[in-house]
């Protein structure tokens, strides 16, 4: 099931659920045994490469301008988590969490800190014309050829190491694009980092398989890949296919 989300305005009729057919997933590449010839083990090395180039969805990042900008249509049933301050980064949220992964609305609530982060959510989250109110954090590893296309950012107070996309901090039309890095060991999912009273949604709903951002505008990522995240040539929108549900969501 897709939920799909589009810019509105206030008093718009707020966004639709359709149906959407499964999306195939990427092959996983196995350990060869001893016996494999030197051309498939190759292949093999090459496999490993190129799946450590795929990221997983960590989350999805829908800005607002304000709380009330959070239409109740979007995510009918679901149970919000209380989200949280980002003290030092100027921004406040609310979740929709799942075990793997979750949907952020976030807005501005202290523009003069958010200023001093260069992050430039502004435009997003007023919803100017031409800013793609969109954006998704990966979960993986940034592969060497492409980490100059990305810019370091720390979240204040303690918060997590990212990887942020330059393109997406210069030009607001971009869909706004971050890693967190693995540096080896597994990045923490929503389910290591959430109160698990919110991580069980009504209705079966278990997390978002696929999340497609459409905009004017595409990201630039290189070599990166993610089986769970496709970027598509349109009017902004985000489209959502929900694991977990068989009817309308």
């Amino acid at each position: 099931v897709v939920a799909a989300l589009r810019p509105a305005g206030r008093g718009d009729v707020p966004p639709r659920c359709s149906a959407s057919s499964t999306l195939d997933h990427l092959p996983v590449f196995t350990e060869p045994s001893e016996r494999v010839s030197a051309s498939d083990r190759y292949r093999w090395r090459c496999g490993r490469a190129l799946e450590r180039m795929r990221l997983e969805l960590d989350h999805v990042m829908v800005f607002v301008p304000d709380p009330d900008g959070i239409e109740p249509g979007w995510f009918p049933g679901c149970t919000y988590e209380p989200g949280q301050r980002h003290t030092g980064q100027g921004t406040r949220n609310r979740r929709v969490v799942f075990p793997d992964n979750f949907v952020e609305l976030v807005w501005i609530d202290d523009a003069d800190a958010h200023e001093r982060t260069g992050l430039q959510f502004g435009p997003r989250c007023a919803r100017r014309a031409g800013a793609c109110p969109f954006g998704v954090v990966l979960r993986g590893a940034v592969p060497e050829q492409d980490r100059a296309r990305f810019t370091g950012y720390v979240v204040p107070a303690g918060g997590r190491s990212l990887l942020l996309l330059r393109a997406a901090l210069d030009r607001p039309e971009v869909p706004f694009v971050a890693v967190a890095e693995s540096d080896g060991v597994p990045t923490p999912r929503p389910r290591d980092r959430f109160d698990p009273a919110f991580l069980q949604q009504p209705g079966g709903v278990r997390g978002i398989r696929r999340a497609t951002i459409s905009n004017r505008v595409l990201p630039d990522l290189g070599s990166l890949r993610s089986h769970e995240v496709t970027f598509a040539t349109g009017e902004p929108g985000l489209r959502l296919e929900i694991d977990g549900v068989t009817g309308p969501w």
